[in-house]
Order: C-alpha cells, then structure tokens, then sequence
C-alpha cells in the first residue's frame, strides 16, 4: 500500500507539470502576439513613408509656377526612383482638364491641370500602389 507521503508527491509533481504547460502556453501566445504586432508596425511604416514620399512630391509641384515644364502635359510621364528605398519608383503624370459641368456664376468651362504622383513600392512581398492628385489652376 502506497503512504499519504508518496500520494501527495505524485500530485505536487503533477501540478507542477500542469502548471508548466500553462506558463509554456501563455508565453508562447505573447512571442505570437509580439511578432503579429511587428510585422503590422513594420508594414504602416511603410505604408507611411510612401505616403510621405508622395507628398514631397506634390508639395514640390504646388511651387512650380503653371508655366514650369513639369506642369506641361508630357509623354512620357516623369519618373524616378525613391532615394534611401531601393526598388520603389515614383512617377508624375500631367492631364489637361476641360470641366464643362460648370455651373453658375462660372461664364464657361474651366481648364486647369491635375498631375498624378503614384509611388510604386513593396509590401513584405505583395508590390503596393499609392496615388495622390493635385491640381494647378
């Protein structure tokens, strides 16, 4: 017959085996937790700096005069790669706009010039585009 002694030893070393897998299981759900949470930071800043790059961009175009050459409708479109981000690329493309659906007090269509500043970049993997417009009256 087994003593109250030895019964009370397998029970504490079970519990501690339990215990175990409890602390094992929980830190393995914040390792997880870490790296699901780097991977998302790592992509919204990407996701920002070309953002960013974009607006440099525009911005720049907001001071050139109407009569700059990059302000004329050109074919093929500016282009260029991103400083500090290899493989991204930048382009500017330039439209002329006639908007005829003008209402009052406007006596005719308004011409003006909408450019496209689009940065191609990567994603992890996954190849991203973002565009943003602006316009030069």
């Amino acid at each position: 017959m087994k003593s109250r002694k030895s019964s009370s030893r397998g029970h504490m070393m079970l519990e501690a085996l339990v215990g175990g897998v409890v602390v094992l299981t929980a830190v393995g759900g914040v390792g997880s937790a870490f790296l699901a949470s780097s991977t998302s930071i790592s992509l919204a800043t990407r996701d920002q700096q070309a953002q960013q790059e974009a607006m440099e961009r525009v911005e720049w175009l907001r001071l050139q005069p109407k009569t700059a050459a990059i302000w004329q409708v050109a074919s093929p479109a500016a282009n260029g790669v991103v400083p500090n981000h290899p493989g991204w690329k930048w382009t500017i493309q330039i439209a002329d706009i006639n908007d005829t659906l003008v209402g009052a007090p406007s006596p005719g269509a308004l011409t003006y010039k909408k450019a496209t500043v689009t940065i191609n970049y990567n994603q992890g993997t996954n190849p991203k585009v973002l565009s943003v417009e602006t316009l030069k009256w």
